[in-house]
């Protein structure tokens, strides 16, 4: 693991119904099978609030004391370092995975107990061909030997691209 270690904010607001929601995916979740430990959040379009539900399912299984890390896969447009506040450059997922780093440079423990997260890194101009790598497949393999749960956030299945 990492020595890094990142101050997560609390939310400002309480929204009961949200955090209700969250809850019970949370446990619909752990109702799905003890081999499901990998869990892949995606939406159909950007802006639709998929990393928010990512943080947030990732945190609530942590405060139940599972060990959860949140892996941020979208490489390409991350927003995870904005819903973190973190400011500047960080080592993450497309740098592990371009072979520049190693798995325990990119984790970063938070102030929240059993909460990590791997950040997606620089950007990348092929991140579909750094995630088919073989090491994306045994850092996933690494990850389940210390975490319960393994929250992934992935870019969205569309683009808002205009040509």
């Amino acid at each position: 693991m990492s020595a890094s270690q990142l101050m997560l904010l609390k939310k400002p607001e309480d929204d009961y119904g949200y955090d209700e929601a969250v809850r019970t995916l949370r446990t619909n979740l752990q109702f799905s099978g003890r081999n499901v430990r990998v869990i892949m959040f995606t939406s159909s379009m950007p802006d639709e609030g998929k990393s928010n539900i990512s943080l947030s399912i990732a945190r609530s299984l942590a405060q139940i004391g599972k060990k959860t890390v949140l892996v941020d896969a979208d490489i390409r447009k991350s927003v995870l370092l904005s819903c973190c506040e973190v400011r500047g450059e960080v080592d993450g997922l497309s740098q592990y995975l371009s072979g520049q780093r190693v798995l325990k440079d990119i984790i970063f423990e938070t102030n929240e107990e059993n909460l990590s997260l791997i950040f997606a890194g620089p950007y990348s101009p092929n991140p579909a061909e750094l995630l088919e790598e073989e090491l994306c497949g045994q850092m996933f393999e690494a990850l389940k030997l210390s975490y319960d749960y393994i929250i992934v956030d992935t870019p969205p299945m569309a683009s808002q691209t205009k040509y």
